[in-house]
């Protein structure tokens, strides 16, 4: 996986991911805004929409994009439409294909948060950033983005997103969908890693603002996941032998709720085998990172098939350590590098 390293206040980092990603930026801007969407028209016109929310939101991010605009020399409302998502629009995309993560607890590591990013085709990399205000981390995000995807930062918090698609009539907009509480989740999770230094903080982000999709965290003494659809948020802490975020929600409120307004989502066959293999691994084996490994890297539906051809990215925090644990395509062939912050 492609790994850069960014340092700087919001100038100095939106300028060095031009220049590292120029080449990368380039390709992934022609294939999105043109060949993969209604437009970029249409796109830069959803986008505007939602500018002003970043604006007040997160300012530095938004300034990271106008200098990486200004130094492509592109339109920076291109660059904007192109960090807001709007090409994807939330198509129809089956439940078990939404990103994965398992956390559980080593006896010897302490928490484990483990994942996979399953998308395509592959311009995600790898970025170190070491902000003039904030917290150093790693985040895996889309080359040409503010955003993070999964990461972990310098006090031990780590993060791993996962898309869930059944609130997405919460809060409408052209396409009957939650465009901008999907794209702001993004942003979320880049400003949790660059700010905050546990879950109790990164909550409290969660919790003020709308989003869409389920969010797994660790620190250095517990395992959450955060449901968010739009307004609404589910938060389930892991106190049994794992606790599991897919592409579908579970806390029982958030559910309860989304079904008294007509929204009830029934996970596909292959999520429920990815639970069932999570659930039978953990009895059979002692909880631990060479399980997590396992896990991770197994290719039979009966094993959950987390190791597949849409995989962009596979990682493993370890908070206590401040370890991260990175392979990209297809980590049964790549394998994992250990990445720490120190």
């Amino acid at each position: 996986m492609l790994r850069v390293f960014l340092s700087g206040n919001s100038k100095d980092i939106g300028v060095k991911r031009a220049e590292e990603l120029r080449s990368t930026i380039l390709l992934v801007l022609e294939h999105f805004l043109y060949h993969h969407t209604f437009g970029p028209e249409k796109c830069i016109k959803w986008a505007k929409r939602w500018k002003k929310q970043t604006e007040e939101m997160f300012p530095s991010l938004l300034e990271e994009i106008k200098f990486l605009s200004k130094a492509l020399n592109i339109d920076e409302e291109i660059i904007f439409a192109f960090n807001f998502r709007a090409w994807n629009a939330l198509y129809s995309h089956p439940s078990h294909l939404a990103c994965y993560n398992i956390g559980f607890f080593d006896a010897t590591e302490g928490p484990l948060l483990g994942g996979v990013l399953e998308d395509g085709p592959p311009f995600y990399i790898l970025e170190e950033i070491e902000p003039s205000s904030g917290y150093k981390h790693y985040s895996v995000a889309l080359a040409g983005t503010v955003w993070a995807v999964r990461g972990l930062n310098s006090e031990g918090l780590a993060v791993g997103q996962v898309s869930a698609f059944p609130g997405m009539e919460v809060r409408k907009t052209d396409f009957h969908f939650g465009t901008e509480d999907y794209a702001r989740s993004y942003f979320i999770m880049r400003y949790i890693l660059q700010y905050c230094k546990d879950i109790k903080e990164a909550i409290d982000v969660f919790k003020r603002y709308p989003a869409l999709g389920n969010f797994m965290m660790a620190d250095n003494r517990d395992i959450a996941v955060v449901e968010k659809a739009g307004n609404l948020t589910g938060i389930r802490f892991c106190k049994d032998k794992y606790i599991i975020a897919g592409g579908h929600y579970l806390d029982s409120n958030l559910v309860t709720y989304l079904s008294g307004k007509g929204i009830i989502h029934i996970p596909d066959a292959m999520s429920v085998r990815r639970q069932q293999a999570v659930s039978f691994s953990v009895e059979k084996e002692r909880p631990s990172l060479k399980l997590m490994k396992k896990i991770l890297l197994s290719h039979s539906e009966e094993e959950g098939r987390f190791c597949n051809d849409i995989i962009q990215a596979t990682t493993i925090a370890i908070p206590v350590k401040k370890q991260f644990y990175v392979a990209g395509p297809f980590p049964c062939h790549n394998m994992f590098k250990v990445l720490r912050l120190d």
